[in-house]
């Protein structure tokens, strides 16, 4: 859905109306429960699908021509939800001149573009961990970040630095990844001190769930493989690697069915 006809729907219908539709849809956005993503490969959309980089550089050229607008991920919003806690615990985090911010599934540095007004160190070295095709658009598109592919191999490149005093960001990413586990692990090889994970949908009560999650209509039709755990198991995967939690708290989205958005920070 096009910037003026979704604005056009917001001048039609009132502020509650839309409230109402967009509540009803992501309650039940998460669906079913698979065995693992090879089940669902078929009938959900890679994430490297042509259709999703083609939003991705359509939201971001749009969002430069207004202050207004704001683009995550393909997707266009006129409201700015910034998070302070979340954003208190970066400027905690890398307050020196050696810091750095490795964004996991960042995109096209959506998370520094919308907070860079709050963010306090401007020596901040940022880095992206994307798809292949994501990390090419970034470039092509001169955005002011470090590209990489590929998890190890940004963090190698970072040890190999002066700079290596590192916070990950996992800004709403862990569901698409089927092995959680490895992430982490990899954190820990490359002595990883600091993990945020922003705005992650986390189940009340199974353990943990591999689903479809269905992107909203006036978005896209695009549909996506998820493992999606509770808190409890979410924290449990990061401890057996020595990350301990230190803040829990609520994230922006609305509820879904049989769950919530959180926000955790870890530290080792």
């Amino acid at each position: 859905m096009n910037t003026k006809l979704k604005y056009l729907i917001k001048k039609l219908l009132s502020k509650r109306i839309i409230s109402k539709i967009s509540k009803m849809y992501l309650y039940n956005s998460f669906r079913g429960d698979f065995k693992d993503f090879k089940e669902i490969e078929k009938i959900t959309t890679r994430y490297d699908d042509q259709r999703i980089i083609k939003r991705v550089e359509y939201a971001y050229n749009q969002s430069l021509k207004s202050n207004f607008i704001n683009d995550r991920d393909g997707e266009l919003t006129f409201n700015k939800n910034i998070n302070f806690r979340l954003i208190n615990y970066l400027n905690q985090f890398n307050k020196n001149n050696s810091s750095n911010i490795l964004d996991l599934g960042g995109s096209l540095l959506n998370f520094q573009r919308s907070n860079k007004n709050f963010i306090l160190n401007n020596n901040i070295r940022w880095f992206v961990v994307d798809n292949k095709k994501i990390c090419e658009l970034g470039k092509k598109l001169r955005i002011r970040a470090l590209f990489f592919d590929d998890l190890e191999k940004a963090l190698i490149s970072i040890n190999k630095s002066k700079k290596s005093d590192t916070t990950v960001l996992c800004g709403s990413v862990l569901q698409y990844i089927e092995n959680l586990d490895q992430i982490i692990k990899i954190c820990f090889k490359y002595n990883v001190k600091r993990i945020i994970v922003e705005r992650q949908p986390v189940l009340q009560n199974m353990n943990k769930r591999i689903s479809i999650q269905y992107v909203p209509f006036w978005i896209s039709k695009l549909k996506y493989p998820v493992c999606l755990y509770s808190d409890r198991s979410m924290i449990n995967h990061f401890t057996k690697y020595e990350f301990k939690l230190i803040d829990k708290f609520n994230s922006f989205g609305y509820p879904f069915k049989d769950g919530s958005y959180k926000n955790f920070v870890f530290k080792k």
